[in-house]
């Protein structure tokens, strides 16, 4: 079959299942200007038609990719926004990004914020800024529900993590106060953390420069 008429017959195929579906008779206006033994054979042809299933090629499945991570993404809306307006759905989706359908296998760091990681998954996920007054902020007029937003929020990124989740945080930034570690990240089952300090990755770091001096000499 030529490929122009590969793509009529795919068309008429999507029709056919579209009128299918919504239980719609086919017009056909020319049936009723033939001969009888043809327009047996003409209905006999679309009833074929309607037992086979379209033919599906790279557009289709870039618009199906296309409608399920919209899909997904009107779930994950619902899931995790308290405000289920269509102006907080479009503030929503204003903040995805190309990063959100990167592909896995691409050799690259991603950098985003909490808000645009929503519907993606990584191997490794960094979060940084993980101190008390950065992430959650805390301020005076706070109320319960803002932490309980932010604490939502800190479990969104937790969870892009497949494999392996770090969470960083500093005793100071951008001033003499020393800050302490997020409550977030306490709230965490203690088994399920190990606590690495920079003294430990310096020493590590240390540690694995001299071997390789060692095995260059």
């Amino acid at each position: 079959m030529e490929e122009e008429n590969i793509a009529f017959y795919s068309a008429a195929l999507r029709y056919i299942h579209s009128t299918k579906e919504h239980n719609s008779a086919i017009e056909l206006l020319p049936i009723s200007y033939t001969d009888a033994p043809e327009e047996e054979e003409i209905m006999r042809f679309l009833d074929r038609m309607r037992g086979e299933k379209p033919l599906i090629d790279r557009e289709d499945e870039e618009w199906n990719s296309i409608q399920a991570r919209f899909q997904n993404s009107v779930i994950d809306f619902e899931q995790n926004s308290y405000d289920k307006s269509l102006s907080a759905f479009l503030t929503y989706t204003a903040l995805l990004t190309g990063s959100d359908v990167s592909e896995e296998s691409e050799d690259k760091i991603t950098m985003m914020t909490v808000h645009s990681a929503k519907g993606t998954e990584f191997p490794v996920v960094i979060m940084i800024g993980m101190e008390q007054g950065n992430f959650p902020i805390i301020l005076p007029e706070q109320s319960e529900s803002d932490l309980e937003e932010e604490r939502r929020l800190c479990y969104v990124g937790m969870t892009r993590a497949k494999k392996q989740l770090y969470m960083t945080s500093v005793k100071y930034r951008e001033s003499d106060k020393e800050l302490t570690p997020s409550q977030f990240i306490w709230e965490i089952q203690p088994d399920l953390i190990k606590t690495i300090y920079t003294d430990q990755i310096r020493k590590a770091l240390v540690k694995k420069r001299k071997k390789r001096n060692i095995i260059i000499s």
